[in-house]
């Protein structure tokens, strides 16, 4: 692998085919069908279009999970259906860029229950002493299942004709533990992306020796890759791929993929 690849290339190595149900009109969330597939995972996502759109321009994963106590429901349906964002008013929670997944509109909406995503209930592997100090009072938790369409005046290599998203407002080290680790055959997710907020409202830390990890090791359920920023510690058993970095996310932090090299 050469040492100037860019990130995109990377994943390029690896393209997944569109998912047939992805592929015609009617929708509706199935959550074997969501999950037979690769997914990218992304707890405390805010509306940061980055990952996505490497996953698109690679065409390596076609659906993508973002997790955010602190986004309300409202803000997804912002950056989503929204104005253009030059359109925007010059006060906003995120940059102007990140409030809509360039390229794509949404064809099709729908509103999940718990039961949609973890039927019969999950058991927790890990109990976090402090996170209702970060949730505040009057937050309404949600699930929200869109099919986004790729725009008439983009072509394949912008990314595929349709992507398939799953917002969560909610816990995204919880909602890791009852999607992925629960022993009931849902493949790991293909792609995680850790990146530390700080005072942005993180109870525990993403990366290394925090609690994420240590649900990943003690249920043996690892991404193939991490996107990592460079304010976060890498977890272990993970390589850095020889390709050059790329800026993203609402503070610009430098971004570089890691393959999964063993297992615990």
């Amino acid at each position: 692998m050469c040492e100037d690849l860019e990130l995109v290339d990377v994943l390029r190595e690896e393209q997944e085919q569109m998912p047939e149900w992805l592929e015609d009109p009617p929708f509706g969330f199935n959550r074997k069908d969501f999950f037979r597939n690769r997914t990218l995972f992304y707890p405390g996502s805010g509306g940061d279009g980055h990952p996505v759109k490497l996953c698109a321009r690679s065409n390596a994963a076609h659906t993508f999970i973002y997790v955010d106590y602190g986004v309300s429901r409202d803000n997804i349906q912002e950056w989503l259906e929204g104005p253009d964002p030059e359109e925007l008013p010059q006060e906003r929670p995120l940059p102007a860029a990140q409030y809509r997944f360039l390229g794509y509109t949404v064809e099709y909406e729908q509103c999940l229950k718990q039961e949609d995503l973890r039927p019969g209930g999950w058991t927790q592997h890990a109990s976090p002493t402090n996170s209702r100090d970060f949730v505040g009072d009057n937050f309404i938790p949600y699930a929200l299942f869109v099919v986004l369409k790729r725009d008439e005046n983009f072509d394949d290599a912008h990314g595929p004709e349709r992507l398939a998203g799953l917002f969560v407002g909610g816990d995204g080290i919880a909602t890791y533990d009852a999607l992925y680790c629960q022993a009931d055959g849902t493949p790991s997710p293909y792609l995680v992306v850790l990146q530390e907020h700080g005072f942005g409202g993180n109870y525990d830390s993403f990366g290394q020796g925090g609690l994420l990890e240590q649900i990943a090791s003690k249920c043996n359920v690892w991404p193939k890759w991490l996107l990592v920023a460079d304010n976060t510690d890498i977890w272990d058993g993970y390589e850095k791929t020889l390709s050059l970095g790329e800026r993203g996310g609402q503070h610009n932090h430098e971004r570089n993929l890691y393959r999964r090299i063993k297992n615990h």
